[in-house]
């Protein structure tokens, strides 16, 4: 990723950047001086801060709370940081407590904006 990173830098090219990984935090240096001469994004997809069911829908992913974590290491750049709270999962990930949690933590990292979107199971 260093090397496409380099890319967008040399072409002077916007970016958005949505993952699960704190490994991003690897790159911030190169996000910031991409960020310093266009449009950056770096957003996370956080369903939920219930570790269980996260471990159940995302075994793979970095921990909600690491997440928020890198957020707010990159509210220290130019770059836009948001939240992508999705899919909001019916009787899941839902509950009244979950999304105020995420919202609570999404304001703690100082985000600029969270985009919820619910799973439509037709």
């Amino acid at each position: 990723m260093p090397e496409i990173r380099k890319l967008l830098i040399k072409y002077k090219t916007p970016a958005t950047i949505s993952t699960k990984s704190d490994l991003i935090l690897r790159d911030i240096a190169l996000i910031d001086q991409l960020s310093s001469i266009t449009s950056v994004n770096v957003a996370f997809t956080i369903t939920t801060t219930d570790i269980t069911t996260q471990k159940l829908i995302e075994p793979n992913a970095s921990s909600p709370q690491k997440r928020f974590e890198t957020l707010k290491a990159f509210s220290h750049t130019g770059v836009s940081r948001g939240v992508h709270l999705m899919p909001i999962i019916p009787y899941l990930t839902d509950s009244k407590e979950n999304i105020e949690s995420i919202y609570a933590n999404a304001q703690h990292a100082k985000v600029q904006y969270v985009l919820p979107g619910i799973m439509y199971l037709r």
